[in-house]
């Protein structure tokens, strides 16, 4: 979903310098989420430094009205195309991709990868020949092996080859790039390690974020509060996501009912802050389980700080994550993190002091860890508050990110 306390960052700063020259981004998205959040706030970083920016759409606009309220259409040129060549198992559209970047200026490309569905081995090649330098950006883990336990027709052992062929046509796409940029630790050694990614192309860039815009304000929690109906003492759960099947939120439904049963000692909520087209089903989820009273689903949020105000701890229970920005911010915002073993999400949750790391797909689990942080006396409360914010200050500043990626694309990175 759409992590907004960035996009905020992104919104209302002039450009003071003299412009450079233009940087290409070629992109393409089902949805708002944390991807095209870091896309923007990285163009927003350029234009502060004078850059320009050349931005492919491909079947989407979703970038327009954010250039548009920004006041950067002077700064930023968008090209609308509607082409297969980018995702994986598509057909190139070779010659009309040919036309779209023999119209571009731009001499570096920067390339996010939502996943290992985008990046197409032909589109690269032919990006290879119009860019002088190359830069992907890795948001999440490769695909992991099939297990060997796997069998065709019950009977004939299977090999996993469209994982084999996936990994082959990644690693030669890889291959077209100067540089690839991972967003944490774990995507670099899988992608390394799994896909054969050449050690000396990647970089570890953790994701950062604008954290004095997120600092805690108890008015505003309470406020908060008020208006959605949770008591003022009670423990908040909250999410910040986008409602979709690998974010793991029936996970924390089922956890929530077996909080429940345990009578906790504060009354627990889960507040739901995103949206997405499971929505229906999990409100449906959340009455069949009993719970319904206890959870909020509150929509997109524009405005994070104010959300994170109120919120007690930010849980993110997914099956599938990168370095997830809405985890970050709720951290800056000195919400007690609960995540899962996934990808980059234990580098930020690094010691027991700051947060609770569980395994995937288990609500058991999830369940013991909202108890234990349900059950935490206020004093313990505010002093794991102020470790986790300390983490963030330290770690993931927005402004450290982008000056390394920015340096990875050899650009001046002074604003």
């Amino acid at each position: 979903m759409l992590s907004g306390a960035q996009l905020q960052a992104v919104s209302g700063r002039q450009c003071a310098m003299p412009v450079r020259e233009s940087v290409c981004f070629i992109t393409e998205n089902r949805s708002f989420g944390g991807v095209e959040v870091h896309t923007l706030g990285l163009m927003d970083a350029l234009i502060r430094r004078g850059y320009t920016i050349e931005l492919v759409e491909n079947r989407y606009d979703g970038y327009d009205d954010i250039v548009r309220a920004r006041d950067w259409k002077e700064h930023v040129h968008i090209i609308h195309t509607d082409l297969d060549g980018i995702l994986y198992g598509e057909r190139t559209d070779l010659r009309q991709w040919r036309k779209v970047l023999a119209s571009l200026r731009s001499r570096i490309l920067v390339f996010p990868k939502g996943n290992n569905n985008y990046g197409q081995i032909r589109l690269l090649r032919l990006c290879r020949r119009q860019f002088e330098r190359i830069v992907l950006i890795e948001h999440l883990e490769p695909y992991a092996k099939p297990r060997a336990g796997k069998r065709w027709f019950g009977v004939v052992p299977g090999f996993g080859l469209w994982w084999r062929r996936r990994r082959l046509f990644s690693r030669l796409g890889a291959a077209c790039a100067d540089h690839i940029i991972a967003v944490s630790e774990q995507v670099r050694r899988r992608l390394v390690d799994d896909f054969d990614y050449a050690a000396d192309r990647l970089s570890v860039v953790r994701n950062g974020v604008a954290w004095r815009e997120l600092q805690r304000n108890e008015a505003v929690g309470r406020e908060f509060r008020e208006r959605h109906d949770i008591e003022p003492d009670g423990f908040v759960f909250g999410m910040l996501t986008r409602l979709s099947p690998e974010k793991g939120i029936d996970l924390a439904l089922h956890a929530l009912q077996r909080l429940l049963s345990g009578n906790p000692a504060r009354r627990p909520y889960l507040v739901i802050a995103g949206q997405g087209n499971l929505r229906e089903q999990l409100e449906q989820l959340a009455e069949r389980l009993g719970v319904r009273e206890h959870v909020r689903f509150i929509g997109f949020v524009a405005r994070p700080a104010e959300v994170l105000s109120g919120y007690d701890a930010i849980v993110f229970s997914s099956h599938q994550e990168g370095l997830p920005l809405g985890l970050l911010e709720g951290m800056a915002a000195g919400c007690v993190p609960i995540v899962t073993r996934i990808s980059g999400m234990p580098e930020a949750v690094e010691s027991p002091a700051v947060g609770w790391v569980i395994p995937p797909g288990d609500p058991a689990a999830l369940t013991v860890a909202m108890l234990a942080a349900v059950s935490l006396p206020a004093a313990d409360l505010d002093a794991m508050r102020k470790r986790v914010t300390a983490r963030i200050r330290q770690h993931f500043d927005i402004e450290d990110c982008h000056r390394r990626i920015l340096d990875v694309c050899g650009l001046e990175a002074s604003a």
